[in-house]
């Protein structure tokens, strides 16, 4: 996974703006920011990230050179809202999904889409990558423009510390994230009727979890060759991949 990672990252073009060559910008700036020793040189580091990603717009977008990824190679990440009690109540989601195998890695629910629900989710989210023996540094997380993943906290979380390249869907353009036609799309539907029902807020955390195990572990996907990610995963484990192209 990593030769083809670092293969897709050297032959993007549209991440080479500024020195008219074929590289990632984002790549060049975590090498960088990995020899940080002060802080005004990471707060500084902070800035450009946000800077680039305002400047590249579609550009940002590192899915449109990899249409069909491999396991852990993307992962895709979203908010959305859950309806429940009846139409009375609602609660956030944050879930970062692997587009390659369409497993859950980790996800967290909360009252307000801010950044400390989308790193408590993270933090869910890379143990089970490191679980899986997936090196962050070989990883890309894709997102939408939302503030709170261009903000700071997320990228100087995500980008310097953990050291994954972050990938964008341009502004306006919410068909470009893949986690909304994913995993999110998916999991409303399938459930709306059974979070409809539910009428208090632990009864709701209760059925997420559920549903997500149930996802991971029974659902099955067609382009997966109609079987669930974990059963997909362990293929690639046995060398008998079942993927449809």
């Amino acid at each position: 996974m990593g030769e083809k990672f670092s293969s897709g990252i050297s032959s993007f073009p549209s991440f080479g703006p500024y020195d008219g060559k074929i590289v990632s910008a984002f790549w060049n700036l975590n090498i960088f920011t990995n020899q940080r020793h002060l802080a005004p040189a990471y707060a500084l580091a902070l800035l450009l990230i946000y800077f680039l990603i305002q400047s590249l717009g579609a550009r940002a977008n590192l899915l449109a050179a990899i249409p069909d990824p491999e396991s852990f190679e993307v992962i895709v990440t979203d908010f959305t809202e859950i309806v429940y009690n009846r139409g009375k109540d609602k609660l956030d989601m944050i879930a970062y999904e692997d587009l390659g195998s369409k497993l859950v890695l980790g996800y967290a629910t909360g009252e307000i889409q801010d950044t400390e629900l989308a790193l408590k989710a993270w933090d869910e989210t890379k143990p089970e990558l490191k679980r899986r023996g997936v090196n962050l540094e070989e990883v890309i997380v894709h997102q939408d423009q939302d503030s709170v993943f261009t903000g700071y906290g997320y990228t100087g979380q995500l980008a310097l510390r953990d050291k994954v390249v972050l990938s964008f869907a341009a502004k306006g353009t919410p068909g470009e994230n893949a986690a909304k036609e994913s995993f999110i799309g998916h999991f409303k539907t399938e459930n709306r009727s059974l979070f409809w029902e539910a009428k208090t807020r632990e009864e709701l955390e209760k059925l997420i979890e559920e549903r997500v195990v149930y996802y991971n572990q029974k659902r099955r996907h067609q382009s997966l060759g109609y079987v669930s990610p974990e059963e997909f995963v362990n293929s690639l484990k046995l060398g008998t991949k079942t993927r449809e192209n």
